[in-house]
């Protein structure tokens, strides 16, 4: 009796994990909102997988924010900003990426991670992505990681 009521909470758990996260089939797309934001706000990550001429697997990051756009650093193109991005797991491994913002789109953060990266991502239960807003104040993004 015992072992059956550990599987139906274990089955009810695993529904609500993966409830929060929506697969588009027309883009090979995985998108997820934000359970957890300081300062709060509301937050969507979308994660796009793709290759390079057949030669290099990738996984492309778009962090949508509502309220705190980044802070950016200007690139040659003025229409290109970039900025700092952390992304932690809950193993003792941290990914510090650049960002690539839209001027346009400033609540709108690209980042690129190799295939062998996303793996380390899909061991983890959370995923805390951390930026620095326009006020110079550190933004954190908490989302579950069922990919």
């Amino acid at each position: 009796m015992k072992k059956i009521l550990n599987i139906v909470f274990f089955l009810i758990l695993s529904i609500f994990s993966f409830g929060r996260w929506e697969v588009d089939r027309n883009y090979n797309m995985i998108f997820t909102s934000s359970i957890k934001t300081e300062p709060s706000q509301n937050s969507i990550l979308y994660i796009r997988k793709g290759n390079y001429e057949n030669i290099l697997n990738y996984h492309s990051f778009y962090i949508i924010t509502d309220k705190y756009p980044a802070s950016t650093i200007k690139f040659d193109d003025e229409s290109i900003q970039k900025t700092k991005v952390k992304l932690i797991t809950e193993h003792p491994i941290e990914f510090e990426r650049v960002g690539i913002v839209n001027i346009y789109k400033p609540d709108e953060i690209y980042v690129l991670l190799i295939d062998n990266e996303i793996e380390i991502f899909k061991k983890s239960k959370t995923l805390k992505i951390i930026y620095e807003d326009k006020n110079s104040t550190r933004c954190t993004l908490e989302v579950t990681t069922q990919l």
